[in-house]
């Protein structure tokens, strides 16, 4: 008798993957947990101008109508009259909605920019499965736990004015889920959700637009729609983007102050003239996106110049990234409609960097790790179909546990190297200092760290310590102006620290450069009064009397105040023109009525030329301005002695003991 043949057991199988929301949470979790220590930083960066002190956010709800019809920096002292061409609302609004409920305090900011953070991870993960099915939600899981933990993020996770990102992001997947769902449902009424969604994006930052092209090849790859099918959603979109982009124009175009032009100091690509060089550079800076993107290290918060060489066609860089191009382009064209995860990540990356690429057009910055926020979407997904690829040759499309093993093993790296970078942004300082070490080509980083040791050294009561942050100020300045020789900002603070040294042969050498740097960039503009009173101040250390005075009566003619005023009259004094000094003073106290200092030294002066009647109007004024002060009656008391005038005698003597004088 034949043996039956055994029954094929089931193995059931449990894993995390077995409920949506649950592994969602998870993920959400992993994100909240891996930044939950910036809770206790503070401003750093952009924090200031967009938080801190931004007087539309300090508003609270009162500010809400100044930034919806304002452009983004608008609200900053400093930057109010600098048109960027940016309108970027919703983060601006959810600053001031929390500045409204909680005051001034960053951990609060932070906290919610995690928590957003967190939630794109969430919201990413249910999108990829809804893509994806559930014979694919490994897939997804491991993707959204790569993209959650890349180092590269930190920045957008740890930089409270980063949320401009984050909700970009998070308003765009949402748009995108809400678009599948219309397909999943054939309820139209979806596809308003789906594009208020991205009219949100949009608001959040300008280069969410570029989700919308992304969005309907998603539909395309995923849910077999053709161009014919996906018009009528497409007529609801191109109707919120015109909405979105004349709001858009009308803010900017009606904003007063001028257009930010930028140069090589914002944007390093411009240092070349060559456009074909700077666009060879920008393709190459896509090779260094994706080490950033893989290594994890070095990050920095700046990049400018001279960080990254302008190198063209003769960098390696250049030679990888149009490899990379044109691998992409064939890869699109030849798997459309039989690898749709590869397709999907390779057109998510490479559209949604196109506005901050630096490729089609120059933007104010050349490099950020905040422009591959967006677009590492699409590098996990093409990562990830790699690494699946690689260990299931056989069968590309059978997803396996092994790829995701990989992946875990790279998250274990890259949440260390994340939780470690996140430090850096405790505070201004703590990341100025940091990022010396890992941007040591950018001008830019060193100046930024100088201007942290000048400050300490300035408020240092330790003379052996201030001596030491003067050094290391030096240090850094120094290594900016080798780098940049038209920083006139580094010439600046060289110049004041080598005053500060004693060192005054080096301040006069080092003031001088920043004229002449500031001539080169600007000749109405060469000289500034801080340079200016600095360089005189030098002079006069040298006693060099007569370049002292001809500087300080420069910086007299483009900024007239008291002070300068004072120096300017203490050098004729020094060079025996009593008459010189004497005009100065007295145009001081024109000036400005209230500046005691000028007063008491007009009285002197004129005490000292013989007027003795006029010292005492002079000495009079002052004690008016300072009624305290017994000086003022002893030396009117003086001049009524020189002239015998005994009446003034007797009321200084009344006024001086009346004072408490003895």
């Amino acid at each position: 008798m034949a043996k039956k043949p055994e029954k094929k057991q089931t193995v059931v199988e449990h894993s995390w993957f077995n409920t949506e929301r649950k592994t969602a949470a998870l993920l959400a979790l992993i994100a909240f947990v891996l930044y939950a220590r910036t809770f206790g930083f503070g401003y750093a960066l952009d924090d200031i101008a967009v938080v801190q002190a931004n007087k539309y956010v300090q508003d609270g709800f009162g500010g809400f109508g100044k930034i919806l019809s304002t452009f983004y920096w608008n609200g900053f002292e400093s930057f109010s009259t600098q048109n960027s061409g940016i309108f970027r609302p919703v983060s601006l609004l959810l600053f001031a909605t929390e500045w409204q409920i909680f005051g001034n305090s960053p951990g609060v900011f932070h906290f919610v920019n995690v928590l957003l953070y967190a939630l794109c991870s969430f919201q990413l993960f249910l999108l990829l499965n809804s893509l994806f099915g559930k014979e694919k939600r490994a897939l997804a899981f491991g993707v959204v736990l790569l993209w959650t933990v890349l180092p590269v993020h930190t920045e957008v996770a740890a930089n409270i004015k980063s949320a401009d990102e984050i909700l970009a992001l998070l308003f765009s997947v949402l748009s995108m889920r809400y678009l599948l769902r219309w397909n999943d449902t054939g309820k139209f009424s979806y596809v308003f959700f789906s594009a208020g969604y991205m009219f949100l994006a949009m608001l959040s930052k300008e280069g969410a637009a570029l989700i919308l092209p992304i969005a309907f090849i998603m539909m395309m790859l995923f849910r077999n729609h053709n161009i014919k099918s996906l018009l009528r959603p497409a007529m609801i979109f191109a109707a919120v983007s015109i909405v979105w982009l004349v709001w858009h124009q009308a803010v900017i175009m009606s904003a007063e102050g001028t257009r930010v032009e930028y140069d090589y100091r914002h944007n390093a690509l411009l240092s070349n003239d060559s456009w074909i060089i700077q666009k060879a550079t920008a393709l190459g800076m896509q090779t260094l996106y994706w080490i950033k993107a893989l290594v994890g290290y070095p990050l920095s918060y700046n990049y400018s110049f001279n960080q990254i060489p302008i190198d063209g066609f003769s960098g390696i860089n250049f030679w990888i990234a149009l490899v990379g191009l044109i691998a992409s382009v064939y890869a699109v064209v030849k798997y459309f409609r039989t690898q749709p995860v590869l397709v999907f990540g390779i057109c998510f990356y490479w559209i949604s960097f196109a506005m901050t690429s630096n490729i089609f057009f120059s933007i104010g910055d050349i490099f950020a790790e905040r422009f591959l926020f967006v677009p590492s979407v699409g590098f996990v997904l093409i990562i990830a179909w790699f690494i699946n690829r690689f260990l299931n040759k056989e069968n590309a499309d059978n997803y396996t546990n092994s790829a995701n093993k990989v992946i875990y093993v790279m998250c274990l790296i890259y949440a260390g190297l994340a939780f470690n970078r996140a430090g850096d942004w405790k505070d201004q300082e703590t990341l100025f200092l940091a990022d010396v070490e890992h941007a040591p080509q950018s001008a830019r980083v060193h100046t930024n760290a100088g201007t942290i040791y000048l400050n300490a050294a300035v408020a240092s009561k330790d003379e052996v310590e201030r001596k030491e942050l003067w050094n290391q100020a030096y240090t850094e300045y120094k290594s900016a102006a080798d780098i940049d020789s038209t920083d006139f900002q580094a010439y600046q603070a060289l110049g004041q620290i080598c005053y500060h040294l004693g060192d005054y042969k080096a301040s006069v050498m080092w003031s001088r450069k920043c004229i002449a740097a500031r001539f080169k960039l600007s000749p109405e503009a060469a000289e500034d009064v801080i340079t200016l009173s600095n360089l005189g101040d030098a002079y006069r250390k040298l006693e060099m009397y007569d370049s002292a005075v001809a500087v300080y009566s420069r910086a007299l003619r483009i900024a007239p105040s008291s002070e300068l005023s004072i120096k300017a009259g203490d050098m004729h004094l020094l060079r025996k023109d009593t008459a010189a000094a004497l005009a100065v003073f007295e145009n001081s106290v024109k000036q400005d009525s209230l500046h005691a200092a000028s007063w008491d030294k007009l009285a002197n002066l004129k005490g000292m030329r013989g007027d003795f009647a006029g010292s005492t109007d002079a000495f009079l004024h002052l004690s008016r301005l300072n009624p305290a002060d017994l000086r003022p009656w002893q030396m009117i008391f003086t001049n009524a002695k020189m002239t015998g005038d005994s009446l003034m005698m007797k009321r200084a003597t009344e006024e001086y003991i009346k004072r408490g004088g003895k």
